[in-house]
């Protein structure tokens, strides 16, 4: 029986940000669909880095308790300096036992990980099958698998560089087993910073119930593919159902790339959970296609439950809109916004300014999309070309997108690639969260509206405006 242990690693935090965390849906999905795949042949433990860091003496007691065959590491391409000191740790520590990275910053990178000597395997794209042929090939004593294993990279022995390419099979989402929702401590995250900003506090669970987006937005990682694979709303609703009977977790965040591109399978989820009495609450912290909402799918979710609605913009050009392939239609997203926010749903928006070449005027047009919006809350990121994106391709070589994603922070300007210079573009960044935060009508109506309690709306304002201020009196680079 093989031991293997998954990791997650700690969030990149700059001064002034809280801890963020959210329970690692990905490593639980994995333990289960091994589990059920290979019954009865491993042990899985999860430690995550994120909820609860260990320092390297704590690591040092804990492989030696868990002795693991193998180490499984899941990877962003911001954690990508944690990355590669954990596997000097681990290899360190455990120089005989195989290291696997998976995740968005393996599915980027592909081969270029194993140039760090302590992976021995990266598994691209859709994990399960490519994690599970693993499994199945160290188990008959195969460290080099020739045969076709999904995503699959590693070096021979010669030198030479095996890889099989990522999602060539995809999965069928409604045959995956439900997360192994048994290894996660939710303890540990009920009182820690997550995706959702307007979050209520205590225990609740990240769940997906769709994969893969037929849009090409250049900025996007693309783990999943472009099919769109929906788990069918019975088995969105039996998954609910697990989670509220097996761990009392009545909060959800939904995390898909694109929940509503099936207009009738939302409208049937929402429908099912009332009418089987299901009293939940969930948010939408990234998974809308917000154009493709209507009077009717908002109101319908706001009674199924919903909360806290994500709007992605990104841009308030129309040009933009296009060059970066969201092709948003921005008159809906405006009117959507004013319609969740009457459904007594948080709207919180997403914009980007950075772009290439973007003019100082075309930034002007994301800020006014945002001021003029009944949003009440706002994120205003910097654009970062991460590694394997089209962006990236676009207009930056591998070795510099590499270097600019490392640690990266959406809100610190160290670079630009539009018309304003980094100093330019970060007082214009500064300037939107104050003029946006501290509209007199928006507070009153944030105030009103934020499901989290004063409290916790304190203590979020408090932060937010700590950081603004670390941020505009740090020195500002200008490559």
């Amino acid at each position: 029986m093989a031991t293997v242990l998954l990791v997650g690693l700690e969030n990149v935090r700059h001064k002034g940000e809280t801890r963020y965390a959210t329970p690692p849906l990905g490593l639980a999905g994995l333990a289960a669909f091994a589990r059920e795949k290979r019954p009865k042949k491993d042990t899985f433990v999860i430690i995550d880095e994120a909820a609860k860091p260990l320092l390297p003496d704590q690591w040092t007691e804990r492989l030696a308790a868990i002795n693991p065959d193998i180490i499984c590491i899941s990877a962003l391409t911001t954690d990508s300096s944690a990355l590669a000191k954990k596997v000097a740790l681990f290899k360190h520590l455990l120089p005989e036992t195989p290291i696997v990275v998976g995740g968005p910053h393996a599915t980027a990178l592909g081969t270029r990980l194993l140039e760090n000597p302590g992976i021995d395997y990266i598994v691209a794209g859709e994990g399960e099958l490519g994690f599970v042929g693993l499994l199945d090939a160290l188990e008959k004593g195969d460290r080099y698998p020739e045969n076709p294993i999904s995503g699959l990279k590693f070096v021979r022995p010669d030198g030479s560089i095996h890889k099989n390419p990522p999602n060539k099979e995809l999965l069928d989402v409604n045959t995956l087993p439900f997360p192994a929702w048994d290894l996660i401590p939710f303890e540990d995250y009920s009182s820690l910073a997550r995706m959702t900003p307007s979050q209520i506090g205590g225990f609740y669970a990240p769940i997906m119930t769709s994969r893969g987006c037929p849009f090409h937005c250049i900025y996007c990682h693309d783990v999943f593919g472009s099919k769109f694979r929906a788990m069918k709303p019975m088995r969105v609703i039996e998954h609910i159902e697990h989670l509220i009977n097996q761990f009392g977790i009545a909060d959800f965040e939904i995390i898909d790339d694109i929940f509503n591109l099936d207009y009738n399978r939302a409208l049937e989820i929402c429908r099912l959970i009332q009418e089987r009495g299901l009293k939940i609450r969930f948010s939408f912290p990234n998974g809308l296609r917000t154009d493709l909402l209507d009077k009717r799918l908002i109101h319908e979710l706001a009674q199924a439950g919903a909360y806290h609605i994500a709007f992605a913009v990104e841009t308030g050009s129309n040009r933009l809109q296009k060059s970066i392939k969201k092709n948003l239609d921005l008159e809906k997203v405006r009117q959507n916004i004013a319609c969740a926010a009457e459904e007594g749903i948080f709207t919180w928006g997403f914009f980007m300014i950075g772009f290439p070449d973007e003019s100082k005027e075309q930034i002007k047009k994301t800020l006014d999309f945002a001021f003029s919006s009944k949003l009440h809350g706002a994120f205003f990121f910097l654009v970062v070309p991460f590694p394997g994106t089209a962006l990236a391709k676009q207009c930056l070589s591998e070795d510099e997108a590499l270097c600019a994603a490392s640690d990266i922070s959406y809100f610190i300007a160290e670079n630009s690639l539009s018309q304003l210079n980094p100093k330019e573009l970060s007082r214009m960044q500064t300037m939107a969260f104050l003029r946006f935060f501290l509209n007199p009508l928006r507070m009153a109506r944030i105030g009103r509206d934020y499901p989290g309690g004063w409290a916790a709306l304190i203590t979020k304002a408090i932060n937010l405006f700590k950081y603004l201020i670390w941020i505009k009196t740090r020195r500002v680079t200008v490559h």
